[in-house]
């Protein structure tokens, strides 16, 4: 029986097949944009500080697929998005993940009885070790919906308006939106609340190259909803994002990302032993003018050590994302 992951990674190889064809045969001088799989203009994960002129709009369906410590996580997120732009330089964004998969062979399971608070995750032999993606997961596999983004970007510098780079300040928020003691329990919600800001900086090189890095801090308030002896003290993230796409006869970018969180704070003993790191590398294809499809190669780096004596094992390391965006832009002076 095929699943996702092997099906992602056939639709990833078929896509770069197709792609590489038709960008050979067709050539254009249009500057292509798309929104990320958050919603902001930019590439896979990482933003772009040129912002959205008003009434101009990106919408994105994607699959993304990851792999995180400890617990031997692999993790597949179906995030929808959008952006608008609302004034001059002001745009508002929002992304949704409609379903989130995880699988977790590396914990212990069923600990918890029906009725009673989320204990936070375990090894297989019962050491507090787990991870803010899924805090108190108590099942080998789970799927529902997730986590809801929203935020706004303003530019302050843009290179459409002659200035040397872009740049943009950012204000976004997380909330969950299965945040039930079952769905914690299942790993998918953590009770948590993120809000954060960040600044974006972007340089393109005439057509051909755009380069983008993200500076970007989310303030967690740790779970607050239980009695004192089942709080759990999370930290903060540090969130730094680097990426460029080299257009290849115009319709047909290649892309490159590199997305590194670290956590920083208080935090309880055996929360997010690594801080993550994620590299990915993609095409992204331009059929027609505000349509685009993309496929990529995600690697997760920076395991934990693995203690086999123990039963403590690194998670996997390739992943794929997946995306068709649609953009409304302007006409062309």
């Amino acid at each position: 029986m095929t699943t996702v992951k092997q099906l992602g990674a056939y639709l990833v190889m078929l896509f770069s097949t197709l792609s590489g064809k038709l960008a050979l045969s067709q050539q254009s001088d249009e500057t292509r944009q798309s929104g990320s799989l958050d919603g902001p203009t930019g590439l896979f994960k990482v933003w772009d500080a040129e912002p959205l002129y008003p009434s101009e709009a990106n919408f994105s369906i994607g699959v993304n697929h990851y792999h995180r410590d400890p617990g031997e996580f692999s993790i597949i997120t179906y995030p929808v998005s959008a952006a608008i732009g609302i004034f001059r330089n002001f745009e508002v964004f929002g992304a949704w993940d409609v379903q989130k998969h995880i699988e977790a062979p590396g914990i212990q399971t069923y600990r918890v009885l029906p009725g009673q608070l989320p204990l936070p995750a375990t090894t297989r032999l019962g050491v507090v070790s787990f991870t803010s993606e899924a805090l108190f997961i108590d099942v080998p596999e789970a799927t529902g919906r997730a986590n809801l983004l929203g935020g706004a970007k303003y530019a302050f510098l843009s290179e459409e308006a002659g200035r040397p780079f872009g740049l943009a300040g950012v204000f976004m928020g997380t909330m969950e939106t299965n945040n039930s003691a079952t769905g914690q329990n299942r790993g998918l919600s953590s009770s948590l609340l993120k809000g954060g800001f960040g600044a974006l900086v972007s340089k393109r090189v005439q057509r051909r190259a755009q380069f983008h890095a993200n500076f970007l801090v989310n303030l967690v308030r740790s779970p607050r909803d239980r009695p004192e002896e089942f709080h759990v003290d999370i930290g903060h993230e540090f969130i730094y994002r680097a990426g460029a796409a080299f257009p290849v006869r115009g319709i047909f970018h290649f892309i490159v990302e590199l997305d590194v969180k670290v956590y920083a704070g208080d935090r309880d003993v055996g929360l997010n032993p690594q801080n993550p790191v994620d590299l990915i590398l993609g095409l992204r294809l331009y059929p027609k003018s505000g349509l685009s499809c993309a496929a990529g190669y995600r690697a997760s780096l920076n395991h934990i050590n693995e203690d086999p004596a123990n039963l403590v094992f690194a998670s996997g390391t390739h992943g794929f994302v997946l995306q068709v965006a649609f953009g409304i832009r302007r006409a062309t002076p």
